[in-house]
């Protein structure tokens, strides 16, 4: 079935994200702004112009040389002296975003600031890049309402396959789910591209509504930049917790794999981008790590039609994938129980698919074994997952020797 985690708490030291908020919407945004000359009308996949600006020549864009530092194939690169990426390593970051935004961002990406780290024991680095924000006048922000006639347990499913349609269907918008709404979605765009109409025709297909546009704030822009930057990073960088981890195989690795926590702070006048690498471990988990008796796992591995019960899991608590929140194992099987939504094993990939561009691993066998989860937080509803989403166990180390990590972002 489908949990939806609430959010993991972010590594120390990280920016915090603004809480979330009520906002009014200002039916009048739109007609204030044309009467200041606006653009109007430019519409199109490669409408990057109405973000903002033409591009100023290179040479004013360029970064002092003292900040712009030595960068690698795709712009990322590691330092003996700490965890460092140079500022075309960050514009490539902003690329993901789609060529309007990059433009509109990269402009103001003029610093490349400091490795720091919190004490002289403390190996952990981070690297911050601030942008300075661009006129945030020429952007508008709608919310969007889910229909009423969504099933309660989908309704957190299709609020993030909508999120995810709209921004791979369109490169000039942002989109974000509302926190802690499961009905509501932020989307944020240049105002032509609203006044284009494109976004309405493709939610009337839901039965959704489109509330007046208003003013971009930075607790919007700060949701839909994280939650868009992420999103279109994934599969090449993948969520797990806090964690982004590297690589589209990042389920089946035994060994050390790279990760970063990425995070996004929003003033009123600037964008504060904070990057810290680590490396982990997080295999795949094997049934003896739950204290299962070996006895029983033999029998559960040569008969497909035995389930290992609750009593008998004595470590019962893991990991779950993409929150890495924990939760209780209530009972293992091979077979999916006749509730839950989904019917296969290409269901589950493609479920997970389509909300976080995870690549379930395609040689597991002919044997599938699944999981019933218990989550004290939710209450009695009981969740299947596949084996290879939990974690017994999740091993994580801060970069202390010089490494070389590639952005594989193009």
């Amino acid at each position: 079935m489908r949990p939806d985690s609430p959010s993991v708490q972010r590594a120390r030291g990280s920016a915090p994200v603004a809480p979330h908020r009520p906002y009014r919407a200002d039916a009048s945004y739109l007609s204030l702004e044309d009467s200041k000359g606006l653009e109007t009308g430019h519409t199109g996949a490669n409408a990057a112009s109405s973000l903002g600006e033409p591009r100023a020549p290179a040479e004013q864009r360029r970064p002092p040389k003292a900040l712009a530092g030595k960068t690698g194939a795709r712009g990322a690169f590691w330092e003996r002296s700490g965890v460092r990426l140079g500022s075309r390593g960050a514009r490539g970051i902003l690329g993901v975003l789609g060529v309007g935004w990059e433009r509109w961002l990269g402009d103001g990406l003029i610093t490349e600031t400091f490795s720091q780290q919190e004490s002289m024991n403390d190996s952990r680095q981070q690297s911050l890049f601030f942008i300075t924000l661009p006129d945030l006048h020429r952007l508008c922000a709608v919310r969007i309402i889910l229909s009423n006639g969504v099933a309660d347990t989908e309704m957190r499913s299709t609020q993030v396959k909508i999120c995810r349609q709209l921004l791979f269907l369109h490169q000039d918008i942002l989109t974000s789910p509302v926190p802690e709404i499961f009905t509501q979605i932020w989307v944020v765009m240049a105002i032509p591209f609203y006044k284009a109409g494109k976004l309405n025709a493709y939610i009337e297909k839901y039965g959704a509504k489109v509330e007046a546009p208003q003013q971009v704030i930075p607790v919007i822009l700060q949701n839909c930049l994280s939650y868009s930057l992420t999103a279109r990073l994934a599969p090449a960088w993948n969520k797990a917790g806090h964690l982004l981890v590297q690589g589209r195989e990042f389920l089946s690795q035994m060994g050390k794999q790279s990760a970063v926590v990425l995070d996004i702070n929003v003033t009123e006048t600037q964008v504060c981008l904070s990057i810290e690498a680590y490396t982990i471990r997080l295999p795949p988990p094997q049934l003896r790590e739950f204290d299962i008796s070996p006895s029983i796992i033999k029998d559960f591995e040569t008969n497909k039609n035995a389930v290992i019960a609750g009593h008998s899991i004595l470590s019962n608590w893991c990991y779950v994938l993409p929150s890495m929140k924990m939760g209780q194992i209530i009972s293992i099987l091979h077979t999916i129980p006749p509730d839950c939504p989904f019917h296969s094993y290409e269901d589950f990939q493609m479920h997970w698919d389509d909300l976080y561009s995870y690549k379930l691993p395609e040689n597991c066998g002919t044997t599938k074994i699944y999981c019933n989860i218990y989550f004290k937080m939710i209450g009695r509803r009981i969740f299947t997952y596949p084996l290879q989403m939990l974690s017994a166990h999740l091993m994580i180390q801060a970069y202390s020797c010089p490494a070389v990590i590639i952005f594989n972002l193009l």
